[in-house]
């Protein structure tokens, strides 16, 4: 029933979703039915290109969001697998705050790039970062304090090992909200094939860093690995959309 349902409601979602819409769109529409496809032939490469590097990049990304579980699992058994995802759940419900700014921010940025207006972007996001930084950053050193309080008051004492692993998976989530809109500007600078890369690159040093440490410190060795990931993927993100940002100030792309 419960499958049913979720699948009833995403049914629901779809079809709003795509109506509205179409309803917008309406008007650009009129007058396309007779168009061929041979209009979008110079482009069409680009599209398939970004198209399947992105969802090829979003695959790899759900494989390292989720594997962890798999591999500790394989390694540690359920027991570590239990306190891991009741921490993994607690941290990332912080990102119930920033998803819908990054569907919100996408299209600025969109927008910003298409009109090479490389100072505004750069003035903007530093200081989104900025004023995100101060909240994030004393969130982060109570969670450190407090960890094992948090976890005894919310799931009980039997449940305070999840305290240590807690840690690390709300550092890796804080870096997801200071730097939600990394993903979107590498993607408006049309940089996908990069993303693609250095997300394989990620993953693979995550899995080998918690392979390495799962035997050693359970289910804190797989948080450590899921930060692993997340900080090579951010860091790098950040160096090379800043760098692509300032070949086009430098070109006189502004």
């Amino acid at each position: 029933a419960f499958f049913f349902a979720v699948i009833f409601a995403r049914l629901i979602n779809s079809v709003i979703c795509n109506s509205v819409a179409y309803l917008e769109l309406k008007k650009k529409f009129s007058g396309t039915k007779n168009i061929r496809i041979k209009v979008i032939y110079d482009d069409l490469k680009k599209i398939i290109n970004f198209t399947l590097n992105n969802s090829v990049s979003k695959t790899i990304q759900t494989i390292m969001n989720r594997g962890d579980i798999l591999l500790l699992g394989a390694m540690a058994g359920p027991l570590a697998v239990g306190y891991y995802s009741i921490a993994k759940k607690l941290a990332n419900s912080i990102l119930l705050l920033t998803d819908p700014l990054g569907g919100a921010i996408f299209p600025q940025l969109s927008i910003l790039v298409s009109e090479k207006k490389i100072v505004e972007i750069k003035k903007m996001l530093k200081k989104i970062t900025g004023v995100l930084s101060i909240p994030a950053s004393i969130f982060l050193v109570s969670t450190f304090i407090f960890r094992k309080t948090i976890i005894e008051f919310l799931f009980g004492v039997e449940y305070s090992n999840a305290s240590s692993p807690f840690v690390f998976l709300v550092f890796g989530a804080v870096i997801n909200v200071v730097f939600f809109w990394i993903l979107y500007l590498v993607l408006s600078l049309g940089m996908a094939q990069l993303r693609l890369k250095f997300t394989f690159y990620a993953i693979i040093i995550g899995f080998t860093v918690s392979i390495l440490l799962i035997p050693i410190h359970g289910a804190t060795g797989a948080a450590i690995g899921l930060l692993s990931s997340k900080l090579i993927i951010t860091a790098f993100f950040i160096y090379y959309s800043n760098k692509k940002l300032s070949q086009l100030y430098l070109n006189g792309d502004i």
